[in-house]
């Protein structure tokens, strides 16, 4: 099981990561400036293995030379964002830690080009499960920047939600 684990794994990332690693540096050529992240969950190397998932494209984008800062919700109830500022940290990448709240407003202010948030699970149709403090993370992206990254999964789950059958 646990070399199949792997395998799904390694494969998620290079496809997840490369698309994502792109987007940063595509970013970074057209504002010709540190690339803004906000990041939801804790999904780097302390919660998986290797890089991580959604903090994969980070650490790749920083390795290769983008200049890029992340802003790190705390993720509470569990303050997961501690153990990502400390991630991010001991690999070098700048980062500040904001409270869940912060989010928005920092959205709103057009402080924040990219959203990545983690997810603790993925259904095979693409249905998301996290933190509740995700949901509005994509919300808010969605409606001031258009770039949240699950964001097209939550509106299937709204457009369900509101099917009567």
């Amino acid at each position: 099981m646990k070399n199949a684990f792997l395998h799904v794994y390694y494969n998620l990332k290079h496809y997840g990561t490369s698309i994502l690693t792109q987007l940063i540096s595509d970013l970074y050529a057209r504002l010709r400036r540190p690339v803004n992240v906000l990041t939801h969950c804790n999904a780097g190397w302390l919660a998986t293995v290797d890089y991580g998932t959604a903090l994969s494209p980070i650490y790749m984008a920083f390795e290769q030379g983008t200049p890029l800062h992340v802003w790190v919700d705390e993720t509470r109830p569990r303050n997961q964002g501690l153990l990502t500022a400390w991630e991010l940290g001991q690999h070098g990448v700048p980062y500040t830690l904001v409270a869940d709240n912060a989010g928005g407003q920092l959205m709103q202010q057009c402080d924040v080009d990219l959203v990545i948030v983690g997810a603790d699970r993925i259904t095979r149709r693409g249905d998301v499960a996290n933190k509740i403090g995700t949901y509005s993370v994509a919300v808010n992206a969605h409606l001031l920047r258009g770039r949240a990254i699950l964001d097209h999964r939550l509106d299937a789950q709204r457009r369900k939600a509101r099917d009567p059958h």
